[in-house]
């Protein structure tokens, strides 16, 4: 890697990692809840077997201590967490857990308040979700021991984030201001997905619209599932969770799906084989969970459960992560060779990949990271961004599109013009060969000139047909082409004079030639040739053309004698005047120069129209 190239990585790489660092340290940022809201992270905690009751849970004094937020570790079934109310407490009192990782039951002294799920308990068996949860006390309960028995069969096992105590009021009202801004992030990325899916899809074009909408839907059900706001209007927490489930490999799915089509052309960005990796994985995914949901849903095999739904959402995890990486190597490298989509995509991206990694690393257990996520600032960041980049493209399809119609247009009126010129040129060669034969069958004695000048015209018919039909062939019709025909034709034609041909060309346009330029140049060509063989005694013709991108020129010279008049050689007699007026059709300008050497020049603006 040259000095260039390094420098290039680095500068793109460095806001990336000073991103992620932000994002992390970002959690370490202390809450900010307000009114009579205070933490309750001093708490002791003992795992126990299943059997073990709420009386007998602490017969053998108190547990190990834990400070939270954070996991527990050990061996057991069941984990008991413990902590001190305070002697006073507030009118309307609660604790409220961000989520509680499994089955659980909370218990104020001996005196059990709250059963998740209800009826059922540690009992339940299958995914119960996670919810936030509001644990009430009673008035009375001021100095009571707060406990919660907990399933232990789930890892990280405990509680996320740090338990808070207050009003009830205080807490919704809180969550409320905190959530409320992921909850509208998550419905607008909802809703440019559909929203770029109804007005952007088509038969043609269709990964990127999808792409776009599996993205935002997926990344949209991922934010709303982190707020407890949700949990406020509605019970939702289980149907939440299977979203939030589905949502994971969607959400790199539906990504990579964008940028393959995005950049799938780009040789620098191998986009497919990551998507059909992911793919892939998702399937496998999807099949481990439902064999987890079987396990875990029976009497016996529920840890089996727990212990294969753990292990295929972290490997998704790990998978997203991967994927997100290679990702961000990729756009580096077209961000540093110039793409504006790709550095329009690295904005959004490595905000969302900054906040993203500090919600990974908290959901393998770095609690001091589970604070509260942010990734509804990189995910909006992200899905605005995709949105720009849908948007570029569905104006750059319209634009080619119009430039399409024009150009069809532009063919149109061309070949109307060619079917006048062809009506008019064969018809009147047409009607000279018919009244040619009137004359021969009436005037025996003229009927041999007559013979002669009508193959003479019927050969200039058949030139004429072999053009237009040349110049009909869209497709195939390019400079080298035409240069090529006319290099032969030119060839033929003077060769068979015993004169030398010489033709020298310059070619730097791009694209095709006009059809009308084509058909055009070929008959300024052939009747160029044709009036340089009737000069006497001339031994060579030599050709020069020169097409640019902004102007076409063809040079003809030839020597001779000129007996009797100074027009003989190209351009002589009355086709000069028809080589004007074809030269003017086209926008352009043909000058003849007559002496020993006769010259004839024809310059074209391109395109045409141009001059």
């Amino acid at each position: 890697m040259n000095g260039d190239k390094r420098h290039a990585w680095v500068r793109y790489a460095i806001p990336i990692v000073v991103a992620v660092a932000a994002a992390i340290a970002i959690g370490f940022l202390p809450p900010r809840p307000h009114g009579a809201i205070s933490f309750l992270t001093d708490w002791e905690y003992r795992l126990s077997d299943t059997n073990t009751e709420i009386g007998s849970a602490w017969s053998q004094g108190g547990g190990a201590r834990i400070a939270l937020p954070g996991h527990p570790a050990g061996e057991g079934s069941v984990l008991w967490l413990r902590t001190r109310l305070p002697d006073a407490l507030v009118p309307d009192a609660v604790v409220a857990f961000d989520a509680v990782l499994g089955p659980f039951e909370a218990y104020v002294g001996d005196r059990r308040v709250l059963v998740f799920p209800d009826p059922e308990g540690l009992a339940a068996r299958g995914p119960v979700g996670l919810p936030w949860q509001l644990v009430p006390i009673g008035p009375g309960d001021g100095g009571q021991p707060l406990t919660l028995r907990i399933s232990a069969l789930y890892r990280p096992m405990g509680v996320k984030g740090t338990p808070l105590y207050g009003p009830r009021a205080d807490l919704i009202a809180w969550a409320i201001e905190r959530d409320l801004p992921r909850l509208v992030v998550g419905l607008v990325a909802m809703l440019l997905g559909l929203l770029g899916l109804v007005s952007s899809a088509s038969r043609a074009t269709w990964r990127l619209p999808v792409g776009f909408w599996i993205w935002g839907t997926a990344s949209g059900v991922y934010v709303i599932h982190y707020t407890h706001l949700k949990d406020v209007i509605a019970d939702v927490s289980l149907a939440s969770f299977w979203a939030w489930l589905c949502a994971l490999p969607a959400m790199s799915v539906g990504a990579l799906l964008f940028l393959e089509e995005l950049f799938g052309a780009s040789r620098r960005a191998p986009f497919r084989w990551l998507l059909r990796v992911n793919l892939g994985v998702a399937a496998a995914y999807f099949v481990a969970q439902g064999v987890a949901f079987v396990l875990a849903s029976s009497d016996h095999h529920t840890a089996r459960g727990v212990f294969v739904f753990a292990v295929a959402t972290n490997l998704i995890r790990v998978v997203i992560v991967g994927s997100a990486l290679v990702v961000l190597y990729q756009i580096v490298r077209l961000t540093a060779a110039g793409d504006a989509d790709a550095r329009i995509f690295l904005v959004g991206f490595g905000l969302l990949l900054a906040f993203a990694i500090r919600d990974v690393l908290a959901a393998f257990g770095a609690a001091v990271l589970s604070w509260r996520s942010y990734v509804h600032v990189g995910a909006l960041a992200c899905v605005v961004a995709m949105a720009v980049l849908l948007q570029r493209r569905h104006v750059a399809l319209h634009e080619q599109a119009r430039l399409l119609a024009e150009q069809a247009a532009a063919r149109g009126r061309e070949k109307e013009l060619l079917l006048r010129d062809l009506h008019d040129g064969i018809g009147a060669l047409t009607s000279n060969i018919r009244m040619l034969a009137d004359i021969g069958q009436k005037n025996d004695a003229r009927a041999r000139s007559a013979l002669s000048t009508i193959a003479e015209l019927s050969a200039k018919s058949l030139a004429e047909l072999r053009a237009f039909v040349q110049t009909l062939d869209d497709e195939s019709v390019s400079w080298e082409r035409q240069v090529a025909e006319l290099r032969r034709f030119g060839a033929s034609l003077v060769e068979a004079h015993g004169r030398s041909f010489e033709m020298d060309v310059s070619l730097s346009a791009d694209g095709r030639p006009p059809t009308l330029l084509s058909l055009h140049l070929l008959r300024i060509f052939s009747e160029g040739l044709t009036n340089a063989l009737r000069r006497a005694n001339g031994t060579y013709v030599r050709v020069a053309l020169r097409a640019r991108a902004d102007e076409l020129c063809l040079t003809m010279e030839n020597d001779g004698d000129t007996p009797g008049a100074p027009g003989r050689g190209i351009g002589a007699g009355r086709g000069l005047a028809n080589l004007r007026a074809r030269a003017s059709e086209l926008g352009g300008a043909l000058t003849l120069e007559v002496a020993d050497v006769t010259r004839l020049e024809l310059r074209v603006p391109l395109p045409l129209g141009a001059g």
